[in-house]
């Protein structure tokens, strides 16, 4: 009689199954356990009790287009999942598949909980605003309660070709809690009356409209609701058409303070981008205005022999602003082979670049500081170099020997980049795309929020290893090397936040803008000193002969003769093309065959019998210029869709979400 008494105070309304289970109890041990096992399974647990038994939204049209609602759920609590209240969830716009709300227009306006009211909190989440209701000191008892959530969202009306739509997910097709019934009552504008009704129910994409009654008035009143049990994740949609006239859209003003305010990584990026872009025109323009002394630029003049005491690798260096590029390396090869001391042979589709055993020794000539790095770090290799991607290695050593020493050598002398300004630029500019990113990217994905801040950084240290010299060019490498990073950092950021769909596109922008932002200040404050500038005039001058003479039908004596020797400083100026056009018509002269054996290129002779050995030796240095570029490169470098049409369907439109219990 014991057992009885309990099983009856479990669950009374199971007495027919308890009464067939207890006949079992007398047949042993496993018998007993038998019963007990299915007396469990005929009791509903409570999280299967918990539940929404009546959904009713309130929906008022406002005359700009914004939404009044109020929600009144009726709810079933056990104590599982509702425990401290409930939470409602209501997507961003942009940022999921549903249609959302505008986040910084949105505005919660009351709480209750059986009529009274009750605390609430919004957090916002990856892609959705979360709405709690209740205390999360306080549980509330278990039974039926009603909670009341109001809140007013931004313009949902959809303007069609000759009508206008409320397009609405009522309950959200995300709720954790089934729905008994679901409903709503919508106030169109004084004035307006509905020309069409639509409603749809069931999970996201469902175009079911069976389980739906609805009704109209010519007050303005529409009616809407289920008469059919929604599971979770099945939610209530409608669609109300009216005609147009009754709605007036909010200014860009009004809208573009919504967009701040939902967005604090917006915010920060407009505020961020218009006060740092400022600072940085202001001072790029000081910077100009206060070091720009060495007067009015001097006039360019065609001239037929390179600037006096610059070697082919400083004409590069000039040419492109204090940049080495891998052509200013084969220019002074080309060079040093011109002077005997190198060879350049090809080894089927590569390239040797060999130091010749028998050249004058290198401490008897005067050489440049890049052109004895060359040398000395061939010699380390051996006295040759094969130019082919398994000695990729010892190609970037020797690379990086060179350009140190050009750099080194030339940093200060012929241009000025004020590398202290591009510093600080580069570290505001990498202060606001984190503060851009990092507050627009919420809690849930840290890896994928911290990852790109560390990308950025190791393009500054990246710098930092690179950097010799002064503490001017250490800065401006580690501006450099910070701006670098900063490129794909932010890409990184943008890609994250698309995916994610946790970015707004104010914040987009200024991840995109900020690293252009910095490279446009970096380059507008850098400008030659009086000597560069002197001797870029000058180099301007060597191109416009060189390109005379890739045009020119006829050459003199005098300008035959001194086009060999120009081979490297067209190779550094990126005008061998038209060298080689001018030295083919050289070569068609008898008297100036000997010129074959003045190129440094190991080329078999008979390709100077031919009309085109300018054209073999263009692309011998193609040849070389692409093999070196690709080996030292490897190691790397510094609306309108009308539901009066017949579309539509569940969880489309405006508003949806979910929720559950907490």
């Amino acid at each position: 009689m014991g057992s009885w008494a309990i099983f009856q105070k479990i669950h009374s309304s199971n007495k027919l199954k308890i009464d067939r289970i207890l006949k079992y109890l007398s047949h042993g041990t496993t018998a007993s356990l038998l019963g007990f096992l299915l007396l469990l399974a005929c009791i509903t647990p409570a999280s299967a009790r918990e539940k929404i038994q009546q959904f009713h939204s309130d929906i008022v049209v406002g005359a700009t287009g914004r939404l009044t609602i109020t929600e009144t759920l009726q709810v079933q609590s056990e104590g599982y999942r509702i425990n401290h209240g409930i939470y409602r969830d209501l997507p961003i716009a942009g940022e999921t598949p549903e249609g959302g709300i505008n986040a910084g227009a949105l505005e919660v306006l009351s709480a209750k909980l059986d009529d009274k009211p009750v605390p609430m909190h919004v957090a916002r989440r990856d892609g959705y605003i979360r709405i709690y209701l209740g205390d999360s000191q306080t549980s509330i008892p278990r039974g039926r309660h009603s909670f009341e959530l109001t809140y007013r969202t931004g313009p949902q009306i959809r303007q069609l070709e000759n009508q206008d739509k409320l397009y609405w997910n009522v309950t959200g097709s995300y709720w954790a809690l089934p729905i008994d019934r679901a409903s709503a009552t919508i106030h169109l504008p004084e004035g307006a009356a509905a020309t069409s009704l639509q409603g749809f129910t069931g999970p996201y994409g469902s175009t079911n409209s069976n389980a739906i009654r609805s009704s109209s008035s010519g007050d303005g009143t529409v009616d809407i609701s289920t008469y059919q049990f929604l599971a979770p994740k099945e939610g209530l949609t409608v669609a109300v058409t009216f005609p147009q006239g009754f709605i007036s859209e909010p200014g860009w003003q009004q809208r573009l303070w919504w967009t701040l305010r939902g967005s604090l990584g917006g915010t920060i990026s407009v505020v961020g981008l218009i006060i740092l872009g400022g600072f940085l025109f202001l001072s790029a323009r000081w910077i100009k205005h206060t070091s720009h002394t060495h007067g009015e630029e001097p006039r360019v003049i065609e001239r037929r022999n390179p600037p006096q005491g610059v070697t082919p690798a400083q004409v590069q260096y000039i040419a492109q602003k204090r940049m080495v590029g891998h052509s200013a390396m084969i220019a002074t090869i080309l060079n040093l082979g011109l002077r005997g001391l190198m060879t350049i042979e090809p080894v089927g589709k590569a390239w040797r670049i060999i130091l010749n055993k028998d050249a004058p020794k290198p401490d008897t000539l005067t050489l440049a500081p890049e052109e004895e790095a060359l040398i000395s770090g061939l010699q380390a290799e051996g006295g040759d170099i094969l130019v082919e991607r398994k000695n990729r290695k010892k190609l970037r050593r020797v690379f990086d020997n060179f350009s140190n020493a050009l750099r080194e050598e030339h940093g200060r002398k012929y241009y000025i980049w004020h590398g202290k300004w591009k510093l600080a630029a580069a570290i505001l500019c990498t202060a606001l795309a984190s503060a851009i990113a990092l507050t627009s990217l919420h809690d849930g994905a840290e890896l994928l929020r911290y990852t790109p801040l560390a990308v950025i950084w190791l393009g500054l240290l990246m710098g930092a290893l690179g950097a010799k010299g002064s503490s001017e060019t250490l800065c401006n490498s580690l501006g450099s090397g910070l701006g670098a990073g900063l490129i794909p950092g932010c890409l990184m950021w943008l890609f994250v936040g698309l995916v994610e769909g946790a970015l707004g596109w104010l914040a987009a922008i200024g991840l995109v803008a900020t690293p252009i932002l910095f490279w446009v200040f970096a380059l507008r404050i850098g400008h030659p000193t009086p000597e560069g500038q002197a001797r870029e005039a000058e180099i301007k001058g060597l191109k416009r002969y060189l390109e005379r003479m890739g045009k020119a039908r006829h050459a003199n004596r005098s300008e035959r003769e001194a086009l060999p020797g120009l081979l490297p400083f067209a190779v550094a100026l990126k005008m061998d093309s038209e060298w080689s056009t001018a030295f083919d018509r050289v070569l068609r002269s008898d008297d100036l065959y000997r010129f074959r054996n003045t190129i440094p290129l190991g080329l078999h002779s008979s390709f100077y019998s031919t009309g085109d050995s300018g054209s073999q030796i263009f692309d011998a240095c193609q040849s070389l210029s692409t093999n070196l570029t690709s080996c030292i490169s490897t190691t790397g470098s510094g609306s309108g869709g009308g539901f009066s049409g017949g579309g539509g369907f569940s969880g489309g439109g405006g508003g949806g979400g979910g929720g559950g219990g907490w």
